[in-house]
Parts: C-alpha cells; structure tokens; sequence
C-alpha cells in the first residue's frame, strides 16, 4: 500500500514537471513568434483594430489640413489677387517684405494693426495730431490689415474703400478718382515707390488730386522702413 502511494507520488511529480516544462516552453515559443496559430488568431484581429484606428486618424488629419489649405488659399486669393473698379491689382512684387511670395501652406497670414491716411477738412473738426496741408489735413485712422506684405494690402485697402473716418471727406481715392487704379508698390533703399494707372479726376497738381497724393505718402511713410516716397502713373514720376 506504502510502495503503491510512493509510486503514484512519483508519477505525480514527474508528469507535473513535465506539464510546466511544455508549458513554459510554449510560452516561450509563442513570444518568440506571436504570428504563429493559434496566438495569431487574436493578435491579427488587433492589429487589424489597430489598422483601423490609425487609418481613421489618417482620414481625420487629411481633413484637418484640407479645411487649413482651403482657408490659407482663400485669404491669398483674396489679398494678393484683388480686383478693384474693374482693375486687377495683383502684386508682383514683394521686396517690401525681403522675401519671395509665400506658399499657401507657410501659413504667414496674420492681421497687423496699421495707420492709414484720409482727409479731414481744415477747421471744420476738434482732432489734435493732424499733418496740416495746402488743400486739407491728413488725419491718420487705426486699421487692420492682413500680412505678409502689410503696405500693399494698406493700399488696396484705400483703393478698395475699406477704410472709413466719422469725419468728412475721409477717404477720397475711390470716390474723386474712380479711374486711378493701384498696380504695385515696391520699398528699395528706404524709398517706397507707388506705381498707378489710369487717371486722376483732374490734371496733376489740382487740390483733389493733392489730397490723392498726401493718402498715398502719408500712409507709406508710416513704416519705419519708408524714408521717402515717389509716385508713377502710367510708367512717368509724378513731381
């Protein structure tokens, strides 16, 4: 009875040994190659919710960037191809910044708080800070406008008539001068150099046209990069 039980012990042990050797050996088989059935059966079902998931941020990100460059191509299309009194006024030149033209994608847009010229008639308002003139004072009115290229946006915004005073005649580019059209402007050495077409409403040197003339140089002498200012209509310097 004794010899009977020590034998069934031993048997016991021995098949218990070897149970935890297999196992232990599987365990180590299994790490060692996760892809092999059946411990492939529920990695593959993972890894396919893991598939899904990251193609599904995919997706997601690919809309995120479409709704930016969407965005970012409208606001280029809307400042740097702008079409005023049937004119196109698109910019080619950007060496007021120092740079080539952006790419929609370098996300440069942004809005700069800017002082852009109009008119005010003499004595006829209590304001302080007025540059005095022949035919008008110029009185400078807080704007914003969009970058990168901040002194031909503030010019089309004159052009454009975007910009208001509560005092009159304001901004008289667009009403006394619906034939004058802005084609560029370019900042070299300090000097900033405003090209227009078309016409003014009378011949050069008139009040109306002078009063055209001080918006257009007292709104680019406000940067700090602009010394001096020179005016061409149609190719020829204006005096």
């Amino acid at each position: 009875m004794d010899e009977m039980t020590t034998r069934g012990w031993i048997a016991f042990v021995t098949i218990t040994l070897l149970a935890f050797i297999f196992v232990a050996g599987a365990a180590y088989y299994y790490v060692q190659n996760p892809n092999t059935w059946p411990v492939s059966y529920f990695t593959n079902d993972n890894d396919d919710n893991k598939k899904v998931l990251v193609k599904s941020r995919e997706v997601e990100d690919d809309k995120t960037t479409e709704l930016i460059k969407r965005a970012t191509d409208a606001a280029f299309s809307q400042n740097n191809s702008n079409t005023t009194n049937g004119s196109d006024t698109k910019t080619t030149s950007n060496t007021q910044t120092g740079s080539t033209s952006a790419s929609p994608v370098s996300y440069q847009y942004q809005k700069e708080e800017v002082r852009i010229a109009l008119i005010i008639a003499k004595n006829e308002y209590d304001v302080q800070n007025v540059i005095s003139g022949r035919c008008g004072d110029v009185y400078m009115v807080t704007a914003f406008v969009i970058g990168p290229t901040v002194l031909t946006n503030s010019i089309k915004a004159l052009f454009g008539n975007k910009v208001y005073g509560d005092f009159l005649p304001g901004n008289i580019i667009p009403t006394y001068h619906p034939d004058l059209y802005f084609k560029d402007v370019t900042i070299q050495n300090g000097t900033a150099r405003i090209y227009l077409t078309g016409s003014f409403s009378n011949e050069v040197g008139t009040c109306d046209n002078e009063l055209a003339i001080a918006q257009l140089t007292e709104t680019s002498k406000y940067y700090p990069t602009v010394s001096s200012v020179e005016l061409y209509l149609n190719g020829s310097k204006i005096n």
